[in-house]
C-alpha cells in the first residue's frame, strides 16, 4: 500500500475496512466524500450492481462493488486486497 496516494489516505480515514461506509457516527459517508473530493466516477458497464470506480487526480482509485470497497488493485475495477 502506498500511503501517499489519495485513495490510501481516504481508506485510512475509514480504518481500511471495506465494510465501513460511514465515520463520525454516520456524519461522513464514503461515497459522498469521494464525490466531494472531485473524483471521476465510472461504472464498468453502467449496470446498477457493477463495480464503481472513483478515480483521484493522482491516478489512484477506490472501487465500490456490492456492499464493500477497497483501494483499486493492479487492474481497473479490481481490489488491492483481493
Amino acid at each position: 500500500m502506498n500511503e501517499n496516494t489519495m485513495a490510501d489516505r481516504v481508506a485510512a480515514l475509514f480504518d481500511n475496512d471495506g465494510q465501513k461506509f460511514n465515520i463520525e457516527s454516520g456524519a461522513v459517508d464514503l461515497e459522498n466524500l469521494l464525490v466531494f473530493l472531485g473524483t471521476t466516477v465510472r461504472s464498468s458497464t453502467g449496470f446498477a450492481d457493477d463495480p464503481v470506480r472513483y478515480e483521484f487526480r493522482d491516478g489512484s482509485a477506490i472501487v465500490i462493488a456490492g456492499g464493500a470497497w477497497d483501494v483499486e488493485g493492479d487492474e481497473p475495477y479490481s481490489w488491492a486486497g483481493a
